[in-house]
């Protein structure tokens, strides 16, 4: 045995969607599966872009000192303490 998908098994598959589906709706089926893919790919794509923009705002704030976040965030909260 070569491999568990064999040129057999193929043909078996491809009868099953015939009586399943019908010779006139299995190209709607394969249009509506491609397009699918389509939107998975997209949405894929769109997750990794989103992830690509989180990893550099995370080294922006790795190249701040430390203290200047805390000082920044500090100074408005002293500011309303003595007005």
């Amino acid at each position: 045995m070569t491999g568990w998908m064999q040129p057999s098994h193929l043909i078996i598959i491809a009868i099953i969607f015939l009586l399943l589906f019908g010779a006139g709706k299995l190209p709607a089926a394969a249009r509506g599966l491609g397009q699918s893919l389509r939107i998975f790919k997209s949405e894929i794509r769109e997750m990794t872009k989103d992830d690509g923009d989180k990893d550099t705002d995370a080294a922006a704030q790795r190249e701040l000192p430390p203290g200047e976040k805390g000082e920044a965030a500090a100074d408005p909260a002293s500011e309303k303490k003595s007005a």
